[in-house]
């Protein structure tokens, strides 16, 4: 079955520019390392970490604590 890569980053990037803590978490693991169409972005990858992390998100948190 063939995925469309660039759609799924598009609904998750959506999906994190409205606020959900999930997917602002999965857009920074996903921009770390690029995926597919999507290329690295580190310095985006914190920042939406970041926003993942201050609003809860148990994984982002404990990422953000190591940054430090």
């Amino acid at each position: 079955m063939p995925t469309d890569l660039a759609r799924g980053h598009a609904l998750i990037r959506a999906a994190a520019e409205k606020g959900y803590a999930e997917a602002q978490f999965s857009l920074g693991a996903i921009l770390l390392e690029g995926e597919g169409p999507l290329a690295a972005d580190p310095d985006a990858s914190e920042r939406w970490v970041r926003k993942a992390a201050a609003q809860g998100h148990p994984e982002a948190c404990r990422i953000v604590g190591l940054m430090a």
